[in-house]
């Protein structure tokens, strides 16, 4: 029994030496678990920092203070000279610079034209060598637009009065003077005299109906949805195409406020949906003159559906009407128990009350004193039938004056059709290209032809001078707050010479 108690006690050598070496292999491997945790958190604080460099040198880019150079400025940093490969003005890092901490960074920066018209497209690399002298690195893209600095001022200016709408609560593309039915459509008779009215969708502006049989006494704001029933009228599916001809036949042609007395036209809509010369489909020939039939020659409408066309000669007329309700604005509640209205009209109505009164669903009573403002103007509406084309509802066609009584040509005793086109978007022109293909028109800016146009298009606009004449040209829009205002492009090229 002694023996046996005496031999239980202890550890032997053998099993120290073992606990020892299990107890040696353990703090071996944390002791690199805590080398390894070293260099990453190293590795981690050495990217942020990198990231804070490229950040930082990103947003200086962003401040440039002007878009071109402008030598009045303390420390003009411009976008054009600026944002530029290599650019060092303003504390940016040029490229191939570099900076230290715990390492040695070095800071490439490229900057190169963008796809995008009016944007830089940036690429800022930052490198260096970690612990393990291993090469890191960190790349930040993004892109620089060059956007007038001074215009970010209008977002501190604050509105006057209630947020509103889009006119009449609907689509901008309905023709204005198209009548809410209150059921989520319009209606319009682009011909008051005639028998045809269009019914359109609030939200799209889409064509969707087509009422053949519209009393020729009724006119566009004395139709009802009650009325409607009445008529004959049958479903479509239209895109619209619209606008107005304004004519100017002085020896200085007027672009801005061109009022001459109009003259009696129509308007022909030239389709295609093939190649109008071999290897033309959607490229910038496709576009010109030479690839559409002129006046003389028979309407291009290939496989699509004939357009529906109507003009009619207009003016504006203003009048007062009583009216009541309240507003606020500004904090003050305001009463209001009159409103101006501007009527568009034939030009062969007088300018009397009995007369505008149907135009405005108004009493006689509440037509107060009419006045014609003088402006004269061609009102034109055409109803497109798209095809399709890639799953996509569109058009492929060019407008075309036909005269009446007049003549197209260059003489002075001929008459000269602009349109007004000018690069609303600011993306370069009025359609873009990448080479020789038309990658997208702008339809909106009144190319010489509109490829897939998919809605509608209005605001199409023409000015009439005399042949002999150029067509007017506009300057700069006017936005720095300083001497006449001018916040419309009244820019026009020439449309139509034959």
């Amino acid at each position: 029994m002694r023996n046996e108690i005496r031999q239980s006690r202890g550890l032997t050598l053998i099993e120290a030496l073992i606990t020892l070496l299990v107890v040696a292999f353990g703090l071996l491997g944390f002791a690199t678990l805590q080398s390894r945790m070293r260099v990453h958190s190293d590795l981690s604080k050495q990217r942020s920092e990198a990231v804070r460099l490229a950040q930082e040198n990103m947003e200086n880019l962003r401040a440039f203070g002007t878009l071109a150079v402008d030598a009045s400025v303390a420390n003009n940093f411009a976008y054009n000279t600026g944002v530029v490969d290599g650019a060092s003005a303003k504390t940016v890092l040029a490229a191939s610079v570099t900076t230290s901490t715990n390492t040695t960074y070095t800071l490439n920066q490229t900057v190169a034209s963008s796809s995008q018209a009016g944007m830089k497209e940036l690429t800022l690399n930052v490198s260096w060598v970690d612990r393990d002298n291993s090469t890191q690195q960190v790349t930040l893209k993004s892109f620089v637009a060059g956007v007038e600095p001074r215009l970010a001022a209008a977002l501190a200016i604050p509105p006057n009065g209630s947020p509103v709408k889009d006119p009449l609560g609907r689509s901008v593309r309905v023709p204005l003077p198209a009548k809410d039915l209150g059921n989520g459509t319009s209606v319009f008779k682009p011909n008051s005299a005639g028998t045809l009215a269009f019914l359109f969708d609030n939200k799209t502006a889409n064509v969707t109906s087509k009422c053949t049989a519209v009393p020729v006494t009724v006119t566009t704001a004395q139709i009802t949805v009650a009325a409607m029933a009445g008529y004959s009228c049958t479903s479509i599916d239209g895109l619209l195409l619209s606008g107005y001809v304004r004519f100017s036949v002085g020896n200085s042609p007027d672009a801005a406020t061109p009022n001459d007395a109009t003259k009696p036209l129509s308007i022909r809509v030239d389709l295609d949906d093939a190649a109008p010369s071999p290897g033309s489909v959607g490229t910038v020939a496709q576009l010109n003159a030479a690839n559409w039939p002129t006046a003389a020659q028979a309407v291009q409408t290939m496989s699509y559906a004939a357009p529906e066309c109507a003009s009619q000669e207009s003016k504006t007329v203003t009048f007062t009407t009583p009216v009541s309700y309240s507003q606020i604005n500004n904090s003050v509640v305001q009463s209001i128990s009159s409103t101006g209205v501007i009527v568009v009209v034939p030009v062969t109505v007088a300018n009397t009350a009995a007369a505008l009164a149907p135009y405005v669903d108004l009493a006689a009573a509440n037509v107060i004193s009419p006045t014609d403002t003088g402006e004269r103007f061609v009102v034109y509406t055409c109803v497109v039938y798209p095809k399709v084309f890639s799953g996509t509802k569109a058009w492929t066609g060019r407008t075309l004056i036909i005269p009446s009584g007049w003549t197209v040509g260059t003489t002075a005793a001929t008459f000269k059709v602009c349109r007004y086109s000018a690069d609303d978007n600011l993306n370069g022109y009025v359609w873009t290209t990448s080479g020789s293909n038309v990658v997208k028109v702008d339809n909106s800016e009144h190319p010489y032809a509109y490829l897939f146009a998919s809605s509608a298009v209005n605001n199409q606009n023409f000015l009439v001078i005399k042949g002999s004449k150029a067509c007017p040209t506009d300057g700069p829009v006017e936005v720095n707050g300083q001497g006449a205002e001018n916040y419309t492009d009244e820019t026009t090229v020439t449309h139509q010479t034959s």
